[in-house]
């Protein structure tokens, strides 16, 4: 921003005139940016109505969603404002199981869509699509002010088609899209208390943080970041607001830990620091193996991003040196990085992990393809640069994450009846019992058992190999009134194949293709 109040257009030494054949208009920014939205809206309304199922991780919507539903029906104050894994209510006289590992924002913002809205799919996924929207927005908002408007539009391209956001634009978890959009928003705050650190803009600068905060751990991360960077950079009063947020976030919820413990006949934990530690931050996962967890990482990024992103986001890096506050992407860059090396492993599992170094990312990859479209001799040529590789890579985005949405499961469950014949991974058998649970879950409380069988096993839920459809219930993680709920709807709607009991759980495989019911074991 100029003293005159007007913005510097500038994107590393390369105006937008010279980088695009002619400074973009308020008004022609605009129109392509409602293109743009357009195309993101309806990429991300691709499942908006589809059942809970394995795809992509998308199962995880069900277990927090079956959380939301018992606050909406059984009162907030009942449940503390607190998840719970149930999915049905327990027993008379047995406590919920409450899941205080995460702040709770995302759980009760699911709770208030669905009074708004009703208990339905589509309801939780509203909040994931509206959050996706507002961190498109909002990266624009930084990317314009950073490298100007060629950058914002053709960062606003890739957010809007790329598998990373478009697909996991719908994800209702608590890495998804409103953790990412309110630090977005936080980076926003952060933006404008740099340029007036006025009263107003330092609490904005708080709240956003506070709130970023409240939908995952991460959001305390970055709010801690900028407070270390503001203050190694003479910032203060921008440092005392985002520290205040990233400490009032774990004094909160140890509050909140101990008002939960409070509701249990007995407290899991004699020591609540101990617990909240050992519970909260205690997630600090074991490497495994650096190489094979980078290899699976890198993997996901080529996959989610594709490598001329990645490529042209290397070459953004440069850029940064003739940007105004290159601090704040470095920040937003370098919370994501930091987060995927610390939990390397969840990051190497978890392939939407990966989706927190997006909003950075795609800005550098923007501000990349501008700063080497400028080198081309001619106006129409830079444009003519940029419009093709936009689109091209736009493309690649839009069929890629239609190919995942149509895609009948996961990259995990596709595997699934190889990884229990072959009893190789363990640890994989108990994630894809949980994917495929919570769904289960979610449908068996609700009785539609119809939903189970015609829509998650037929159109793309449950993994199918020679006509058989294996599922995998675990008994250690879920309660046993849960356990033989979903066991019982299983067994009413499809005829069964074989039954074997392990240490894992229940292993049931049924028959789609026969009518006939035997069992044996394994």
């Amino acid at each position: 921003m100029l003293r005159d109040g007007s913005r510097d257009d500038t994107v590393a030494g390369v105006t937008n005139e010279t980088a695009t054949g002619g400074r973009v208009s308020r008004r022609r920014f605009r129109v392509l940016l409602l293109v743009v939205l357009a195309v993101a809206v309806f990429l991300r309304l691709t499942d908006f109505t589809d059942p809970w199922s394995e795809k992509g991780w998308h199962a995880l919507g069900a277990q927090l969603s079956n959380g939301a539903r018992n606050l909406v029906e059984h009162g907030y104050l009942e449940l503390r404002l607190a998840p719970t894994l149930d999915g049905a209510p327990p027993p008379d006289g047995a406590p919920w199981r409450f899941y205080t590992n995460h702040p709770p924002l995302l759980v009760l913002a699911l709770a208030a869509s669905f009074e708004i809205f009703g208990v339905v799919e589509w309801a939780a996924r509203l909040v994931a699509v509206l959050a996706s929207l507002g961190a498109l927005l909002g990266t624009v908002f930084l990317a314009r002010r950073l490298f100007g408007d060629p950058v914002a539009l053709v960062t606003a391209a890739l957010m809007a088609t790329l598998p990373v956001t478009a697909f996991y634009g719908t994800l209702v978890d608590g890495l998804g899209p409103l953790l990412i959009a309110l630090i977005v928003l936080g980076c926003c705050c952060w933006w404008r208390a740099l340029e007036a650190p006025t009263r107003g803009r330092l609490a904005q600068l708080a709240g956003a943080l506070f709130l970023a905060g409240l939908a995952n751990w991460q959001g305390v991360e970055a709010a801690a970041l900028i407070a270390v960077v503001s203050w190694c950079g003479g910032q203060r009063r921008i440092a005392l607001a985002a520290g205040a947020a990233a400490l009032s976030v774990p004094l909160l919820h140890l509050a909140h830990q101990g008002w939960v413990q409070a509701a249990l006949p007995s407290a899991p934990n004699t020591d609540l620091l101990d617990a909240f530690f050992q519970r909260t931050w205690g997630g600090l996962e074991p490497f495994g193996g650096a190489g094979p967890a980078l290899s699976a990482v890198a993997h996901h990024l080529r996959r989610l991003y594709g490598l001329p992103v990645l490529a042209l986001a290397i070459v953004g890096l440069t850029t940064l040196r003739r940007a105004p506050r290159p601090a704040v992407v470095l920040t937003l860059a370098g919370f994501a990085l930091l987060d995927m090396l610390v939990f390397l492993e969840g990051s190497a599992r978890h392939s939407f992990w990966n989706a927190l170094l997006a909003p950075a990312a795609l800005m550098l990859a923007g501000a990349g393809l501008v700063s080497l479209a400028g080198r081309l001799p001619s106006a129409s040529l830079r444009t003519g640069a940029i419009l093709v590789v936009t689109v091209g890579i736009a493309g690649w985005g839009v069929l890629e994450t239609r190919d995942r949405f149509a895609d009948a499961a996961s990259t995990y469950s596709r595997d699934l009846g190889t990884i229990i014949a072959d009893k190789t991974d363990p640890d994989d058998q108990i994630l894809l019992c949980e994917s495929l649970y919570d769904p289960l879950k979610w449908y068996a409380r609700r009785r539609m058992v119809v939903g189970v069988d015609d829509t998650i096993v037929k159109r793309r839920g449950l993994p199918e190999s020679a006509g058989f459809t294996v599922a995998v219930v675990p008994r250690r993680a879920y309660s046993p009134h849960e356990h033989a709920l979903v066991e019982e709807l299983l067994r009413k709607r499809h005829p069964l194949q074989r039954v074997t009991t392990e240490a894992l759980g229940t292993v049931l495989v049924f028959d789609l293709t026969r009518n006939r019911r035997t069992t044996e074991d394994r």
